[in-house]
């Protein structure tokens, strides 16, 4: 009995810690504390602030109305990024980009160049909102 126990026990472990929503979660809250947040970024079409439609990631610094991407995966160099608008994007599942394996939402950000899609954490979203100073619009 002790032996199944065990085994149940060690299940329940096992996925509690690899559950997606907890990866990452710990990192996020500190990061967002020193204004920056793991995301992920693109153009809506064509090319917008020299950032195109394939998905890139990195860490996005995050002050009033203003974002400074600083890419790990996809685009090259630093991108400076003058937001006037956030609303809300309806991405599909499949159009996202996987944030390693955190629970993300899209929004979309107006700038005066384009559109560009920016997902980021769900578990701090408002703090990023409040950093960026921005209300979201429907």
């Amino acid at each position: 009995m002790s032996i199944v126990l065990q085994f149940f026990g060690d299940l329940f472990l096992t996925a509690l810690t690899t559950v997606p929503w907890t990866n990452g979660a710990k990192s996020d809250r500190r990061a967002i504390e020193k204004g920056r947040v793991y995301s992920g970024i693109r153009a809506v079409e064509g090319r917008v602030l020299n950032i195109g439609t394939e998905w890139s990631t990195g860490i996005c610094e995050v002050t009033p109305r203003h974002l400074r991407f600083v890419p790990r995966m996809g685009i090259v160099g630093t991108r400076d990024i003058p937001v006037e608008s956030v609303r809300l994007a309806d991405l599909g599942v499949r159009e996202g980009v996987d944030l390693d394996s955190r629970p993300s939402t899209a929004l979309r950000v107006t700038t005066q160049a384009g559109d560009l899609y920016w997902q980021i954490p769900v578990r701090v979203f408002d703090d990023v909102l409040s950093r960026l100073e921005v209300q979201v619009t429907p």
